[in-house]
């Protein structure tokens, strides 16, 4: 047998992994989840993965982050199968700019699978724009126009080289005119009663010109916009468009003029008969090949054949062969978390049938229709967004929300254009919530180009105390310096703040100050929520009896009431609770969070008034962590922000709790409540030293973080870490080399640090190890610092560097060299031979030597000796 020690066996790993049997312990991986929102930060879903694993030793000894854990967990985990990164759309910026490109590179690779296709037209315009086709006015007859039909087939328009020609723009205005012409035909033939309804949003079909869109993200040029009809053309923007038309005509079809295109009402059907037929596109291979976990919500299970529990039927995903659960998932909003809730029986009267999409990959054109779908939905406050393609004469109707797109059947409109109609009747009787804004902020009729006299009401929502709130109003404040955020992408969480002021017995509650609302989708797999922790954390450190825990309290993020609503809640009126699909990627809850407003780190005024900041949230993330138990785990620039007192001083806040998780992967109890889980992990109740060790060594593996700011360990780990609390420490080092390479005083603005801004987490690890490694790139990193954050790089930057990141370096190389040898072992006894166990023996004396100098690494790693530079 060859010697282990020069890494050579006689046999591949591919041959072990294929054979590969399970002797004792069941490791839990990962699979990929979509996009979260506006940061790299990534989670997984677990599935279970099996290794044959060495013997783990029954004595303990303590680890810090784990109480009471053995010793060689986190050697052991080396198992673990690798965490696949899914990227979010801020990993494909480039210098502050998202290229077309790459952009559409990512919709491609991200979204295909995510995409229903083949929508009955009818039942896209009833569920999507609340529009039934009963209800077109019929006091007239209605038809196309003529001359802009025959203009239309004669003409072609086909971007060349990036510009527009006059042929091209004069058919792109031509379908306008059909579409204006239909719009026109519908408000002389409405009644009184209607005609208000038809004005709601006061909008306009516009041929747009080639212009970009004003926006916070990439520069993008739809060829048609449904907008505000006092809108310029130059003053068109994103969060004021309704929703947009995209074109595609490539060849002249005068072989379709007609002297007249009549409509006949008669082909659309007035009652929705008979089963849909839905696609699915899909990307391979599969990537949802096991069970999604259980949840709590979760009321019944569909197996393979389509038979659910109570021996109804249902059709099964294309996405999985294997058991499915079913979607009748609810929150009760009397309750401090979710519970089972059956809102609505998913058994539909005509059940849904699909069949995956012979398409793997969405084409050019399409990704050109999902870029403008995604640009709707990361402006202004949105649950979905919609849009339409022309591709010749076929029209496709588009819709996307927080958990997937879908694609209706295509209609000529030339031939078809009772569809035509429809479509236009769908869009001129929307207003703006039937558009896809918020159904919870209700807009002033006389200002539809703003937010003045705007308002956010919450039929109910519960305290800081689960105690339940009835009818909460909060007055719209967005002005410059306040603004209406959302985070980049369609998909995934979606996150948006809002700049509120309370209004009536709101304003009695919670004061005049300035407030925000935080609405995201969340998954509704998470389990634990941020208003649940934040709920927990703050009242451990409050019951604590301690004055200085309790001066914590002011540098965590202060929650005045939530609000959670299911998917298919009435008051959402979101198309997705109504329109019958198959069950998304990933089902998704709505949450409201209404907090305290605090400012981004960007707007400190001085060097003095970030230190200050800092040492805020270092304390307070700590006290969390040894007081409430709870491990932050997203440590970041946009999470550590601030406050200003009276007197102009500031206080630091560690905002954002999403992703955080109990230290001991146990349960975060509520005082109120049932408990909740923040990790699941396998047989938590079990109190006996090997129940423990099973549990922690099962619990679901999370690779989080934001990548700039992520821990080496977790950036270069070919398997999944445990998350712990020197790697938030770690990460607030990270937080002030990056801020101070590239925050500039005096314009507040935020540059760009190349190396660390990647959008594979493999390429900033390398950039990191790089940075800890040589004093050079040290320098390098820090060359632009502003004159006045100077003194910061002698006082905290280059003290923590030189105290911390060798030790860094030395966790991270003898944990990399523990898996190795570890692997190893593992292969020498699955082929064992006469020297197997001399070459075991050497190898075990080699990792017990690592294990000693990880543990020396780890044990350096202290809030301690952090805290210590940062008081100097």
């Amino acid at each position: 047998m060859a010697d282990p020690a020069d890494g050579r066996l006689p046999f591949d790993d591919e041959d072990f992994i294929d054979d590969i049997k399970v002797e004792k312990l069941l490791f839990v991986g990962s699979e990929e989840l979509p996009d979260k929102g506006s940061d790299n930060t990534t989670e997984q879903r677990p599935h279970a993965v099996s290794f044959l694993v060495p013997p783990v030793p029954a004595s303990a000894c303590t680890l810090r982050g784990i109480p009471n854990a053995p010793a060689r967990l986190l050697r052991t985990v080396a198992f673990t199968p690798p965490t696949p990164i899914k990227r979010g759309l801020s990993s494909i910026k480039e210098k502050n700019e998202y290229k077309n490109e790459a952009l559409v590179n990512f919709l491609k690779s991200e979204y295909s699978d995510k995409i229903d296709t083949d929508y009955d037209i009818e039942d896209f315009v009833r569920h999507v724009w609340k529009f039934d086709a009963k209800t077109i006015p019929t006091k007239i007859d209605y038809q196309l126009r003529a001359d802009a039909c025959s203009d239309f087939l004669g003409g072609q328009y086909v971007k060349k080289n990036g510009k527009i020609t006059e042929k091209e723009r004069a058919c792109c205005t031509h379908f306008v005119k059909v579409l204006s012409g239909l719009f026109g035909a519908l408000r002389k033939n409405v009644d009184r009663a209607q005609q208000v309804i038809l004005n709601a949003f006061s909008a306009k079909f516009m041929f747009l010109f080639d212009r970009t869109i004003a926006g916070d993200y990439a520069h993008l040029k739809p060829d048609i916009g449904y907008t505000p009809k006092d809108l310029k053309l130059d003053e068109q923007a994103w969060e004021l468009l309704g929703l947009f038309g995209e074109m595609k005509k490539r060849s002249v079809q005068t072989h379709m003029v007609r002297e007249k295109y009549p409509i006949d009402l008669g082909q659309l059907r007035k009652v929705r008969r008979g089963a849909r037929t839905t696609k699915k596109m899909a990307t391979a291979p599969d990537r949802n090949t096991t069970t999604p976990p259980t949840h709590p919500m979760v009321t019944r299970s569909i197996d393979k054949t389509g038979a659910a529990e109570d021996g109804s039927r249902r059709a099964i995903s294309a996405r999985s062969t294997t058991k499915r659960k079913s979607r009748d998932i609810g929150v009760d909003h009397h309750a401090e978390g979710p519970v089972q809730k059956k809102l609505r029986d998913s058994v539909h009267p005509h059940p849904v049938a699909y069949a995956k999409s012979n398409e793997t990959r969405m084409t050019n054109t399409q990704a050109q229709v999902v870029k403008y779908l995604n640009e709707l939905l990361s402006h202004g406050i949105r649950q979905y967004s919609t849009g339409f393609l022309i591709e010749d004469t076929k029209v496709t109707l588009w819709y996307s929300d927080r958990m997937g797109i879908v694609k209706s059947k295509s209609f000529d409109f030339i031939l078809e254009p009772h569809y035509l109609l429809l479509m236009v009747a769908g869009i001129a009787f929307a207003d703006r919530h039937r558009l896809g804004c918020c159904p919870l902020i209700e807009w002033s009729p006389r200002h539809l180009l703003d937010y003045r006299e705007t308002t956010l009401k919450l039929p109910h929502a519960l305290d800081a105390e689960d105690v339940e709130l009835k009818d909460l109003e909060f007055k719209l404040d967005v002005n410059r310096k306040r603004e209406v955020k959302t985070a980049y992408g369609a998909i995934g969480r979606g996150t948006t703040i809002v700049p509120l002021k309370a209004r009536g017995a709101a304003a009695a509650l919670f004061g005049s100050g300035n407030l925000v609302a935080k609405m995201a989708w969340q998954p509704v797999n998470r389990v634990c929520f941020e208003d649940q922790v934040v709920k927990v954390v703050r009242k451990k450190l409050r019951d604590s009896g301690q004055p200085h825990l309790k001066n914590m309290l002011k540098h965590i993020t202060d929650l005045k009431c939530s609000l959670t609503l299911n998917m298919d809640d009435p008051l959402l009126g979101l198309p997705r609770g109504t329109m019958e699909l198959p069950d998304p990627y990933e089902l998704r809850l709505f949450k409201v969070l209404i907090i305290d407003e605090y400012l981004p780190l960007q707007f400190v005024d001085s060097l003095d008034e970030f230190k200050r900041i800092m040492r805020h949230v270092v304390e307070a993330h700590y006290w969390v962590y040894e007081i409430a138990e709870v491990l932050h785990r997203d440590v970041s620039n946009g999470n550590v922000m601030f406050y200003r007192l009276n007197d102009g001083s500031v206080m630091g806040v560690l905002s954002d709790w999403d992703l955080s998780t109990k230290k001991d992967g146990q349960l975060v109890k509520n005082a109120s409540t049932a408990p909740v889980a923040i990790d699941p992990i396998a047989d938590a109740s079990r109190s006996d030293a090997e129940g423990d060790m099973d549990a922690l060594l099962t619990q679901v593996r999370y690779r989080t973080g934001t990548g700039p700011f992520m821990a080496l360990d977790l950036l270069v780990a070919t398997e999944t870490p445990l998350h712990l609390y020197r790697h938030d420490l770690e990460s607030f080092f990270y937080v002030m080399v990056w801020f101070s390479a590239v925050f500039n005083p005096k314009t507040h603005e935020l540059g760009y640090l190349e190396a660390w801004e990647q959008s594979s987490l493999k390429v900033i690890g390398t950039a990191k190890k790089d940075f800890l490694k040589e004093s050079d790139e040290f320098e390098r990193i820090l060359r632009n610092v502003h004159h006045s954050f100077l003194p910061l790089i002698s006082s905290w930057l280059s003290p923590l560097y030189e105290d911390f990141g060798e030790t860094i370096l030395d966790a991270v190389t003898a944990m990399d060299k523990i898996r190795q040898l570890q692997s190893k072992i593992v292969l020498a006894r699955k082929r064992p031979g006469p020297n197997t166990e001399a070459a075991v023996s050497e190898l075990e004396k080699r990792i017990k030597e690592m294990e000693e100098k990880h543990d020396g690494a780890q044990s350096a790693l202290t809030y301690e000796r952090f805290m210590a530079i940062l008081v100097r």
